[in-house]
């Protein structure tokens, strides 16, 4: 049996206008906050998405644009009221933010069919952020939903 070909990836083409890093990583600290500060979540959204966001990593399939980003999150804060996000490291590279973060909170309410327990957590997570000339218009992440689960008491059945 042959062995597969690798195939080169796709290299995608920076906006005309990027914005500058300073204001990349300025758009992103001004939408943790928001996010940070439960009156003014709804703000987080219009400060950091395009209309046409495309998010990875948090379903199996892209959630597509801001309506359905917030729709997913909105179920996360339903979750998690005190949700918070602390910036570990920001690093900006061409048109793309990667940011190292820590997503905490309290479980208060249903998350994947766990009612709420009122423990606590406190996860790590990585996020890759691609800007188009004003917001970001596509997102990749990865956080520990397991660590998660098992840090606000779920029953996990690996295997």
């Amino acid at each position: 049996m042959d062995a597969p070909t690798m195939q080169p990836v796709q290299q995608q083409t920076a906006p005309q206008n990027p914005l500058p890093p300073n204001a990349m990583r300025e758009i992103g600290l001004t939408a943790i906050a928001a996010f940070n500060d439960p009156q003014r979540r709804a703000d987080y959204f219009d400060i950091l998405y395009d209309d046409d966001i495309v998010l990875h990593g948090y379903t199996p399939q892209p959630i597509v644009g801001k309506a359905a980003v917030r729709g997913f999150y909105d179920q996360m804060f339903d979750a998690f009221p005190d949700a918070h996000v602390a910036t570990e490291a920001m690093y900006v590279a061409g048109d793309h933010l990667s940011w190292r973060f820590r997503f905490a909170g309290t479980h208060r309410g249903d998350f994947l069919g766990v009612p709420g327990t009122g423990a606590t957590f406190d996860i790590p997570g990585i996020t890759v952020l691609r800007f188009g000339e004003a917001r970001c218009v596509e997102r990749w992440s990865v956080a520990d939903f397991l660590g998660l689960l098992m840090q606000v008491g779920a029953r996990v059945a690996v295997g």
